[in-house]
C-alpha cells in the first residue's frame, strides 16, 4: 500500500522533474489491482509501444514488471516504493525516490544479469527453505510494517519452520548432496529490507553469490 498513499507524491514530483527538462516525456502512471498485475500491465505497456516501463512498488513489483518486458525491445526502470527495496539498494539508490525518478528521466541505460527459475526471471535472490517460508510468511500478512522490521516479524512467526531439508546443488561441474536450512542464490547483495545475504554481489558480473545455511541448530542459525 506504500505506493498508492504516496501516489499524489510520486505524480506531483514526475510532472515537475519531467516539465523541466529540453524535451518533457510522454507517461502515464497504471496500477496494479492483484497479484500478477503488474506482469499484465508492463506487457500492455510495450504493446502500446512504450519504450521505458518503470516498476514503483519494491522488489515484489520488480520482479513482475520483470517477467512483462523480458525479451521485448524495451528498457526497464525502478521507483524504490515497497516493503524491501533491496534491489535498489544494490543498484545504488535505495530509498531515495528524487534519485531514482532524476535516473528514469535523464540516467544512462546499463546491462545486468538476470536469473531464471520456474518459469520465471528474477533479478534479486531466488531462494529456498527458511527463507522462502520467511518472505512467503511477509507476503501474506506483515507487510503493513516496513523495510527490515517486516521480515524480522516474518522471521520470528517463522521459527518452528526452521528445519534443514535435503538439496541437490549443482555449481558449474560439481554436484552435491547436503542438508541445508536455506539455500540463496544471489544476484544482489541484500533481501529482506537490507539483510546482507551476499555482500559482494554484483548485478552486472555474469555470476550468482551462492549462501547455505547448512544442518544446524537454531541458536546457530541465529547467531
Amino acid at each position: 500500500g506504500t505506493g498508492a498513499k504516496r501516489l499524489p507524491e510520486l505524480e506531483s514530483r514526475m510532472k515537475q522533474a519531467a516539465q523541466a527538462l529540453p524535451h518533457p516525456p510522454q507517461w502515464e502512471i497504471l496500477l496494479t489491482q492483484k497479484a500478477g498485475g503488474g506482469v499484465e500491465l508492463a506487457e500492455r505497456a510495450v504493446e502500446q509501444g512504450a519504450d521505458l516501463v518503470v516498476a514503483a512498488g519494491g522488489d515484489g513489483t520488480l520482479s513482475e514488471v520483470l517477467n512483462g518486458v523480458y525479451g521485448k525491445p524495451v528498457k526497464m526502470g525502478l521507483l524504490p516504493l515497497g516493503t524491501g527495496n533491496d534491489s535498489a539498494r544494490t543498484l545504488g539508490m535505495g530509498t531515495d525516490l528524487t534519485l531514482a525518478i532524476q535516473t528514469i528521466l535523464a540516467g544512462t541505460p546499463k546491462w545486468i544479469d538476470i536469473g531464471h527459475t520456474q518459469g520465471r526471471y528474477f533479478i534479486n535472490v531466488a531462494g529456498c527453505g527458511f527463507d522462502a517460508v520467511v518472505a512467503d510468511k511477509v507476503n501474506r500478512g506483515v507487510k503493513f510494517l516496513h523495510g527490515t522490521a517486516a521480515y524480522v516479524a516474518g522471521i520470528l512467526l517463522s521459527i518452528n519452520q526452521i528445519r534443514p531439508v535435503p538439496l541437490r546443488l549443482t555449481l558449474d561441474d560439481t554436484t552435491q548432496e547436503i542438508k541445508a536450512i536455506l539455500c540463496s542464490i544471489a544476484n544482489t547483495r541484500s533481501y529482506g529490507g537490507g539483510i546482507w545475504i551476499a555482500p559482494d554481489a554484483l548485478v552486472d558480473d555474469g555470476l550468482f553469490d551462492v549462501c547455505i545455511v547448512g544442518d544446524t541448530s537454531v541458536k546457530e542459525f541465529f547467531e
